[in-house]
Parts: C-alpha cells; sequence; structure tokens
C-alpha cells in the first residue's frame, strides 16, 4: 500500500514538473493537453487507490 502510494506520489510530482514547464514554454498550445493529462492521472491514481 505505502509503495502504490510512493509511486501515485512520484508520477504526480512529476506530472506537475512537466506541466509547470510546458506552461512556461507555451501555454495556449499546451493548456488542453496537460488538462487531458491531468485527468487521466487522476482517473488512474484513484484506480490504483481503489476509490
Amino acid at each position: 500500500m505505502s509503495m502504490m502510494s510512493k509511486v501515485a506520489n512520484m508520477v504526480a510530482g512529476i506530472g506537475i514538473l512537466i506541466g509547470m514547464y510546458l506552461l512556461l514554454r507555451n501555454s495556449k498550445a499546451t493548456t488542453s493537453i496537460i488538462s487531458t493529462i491531468a485527468s487521466n492521472a487522476n482517473k488512474g491514481i484513484k484506480t490504483l487507490q481503489g476509490r
């Protein structure tokens, strides 16, 4: 259980860093991509946690 939460936290942190980097590079083109990735990541994390 703790291993899963560590993995989920790592994936979330990496995703946030990538999203911030892309936003700083060119915000208009990447906003929709980031929202799509974020929603997919949230679904995956919820599935891993069993909620």
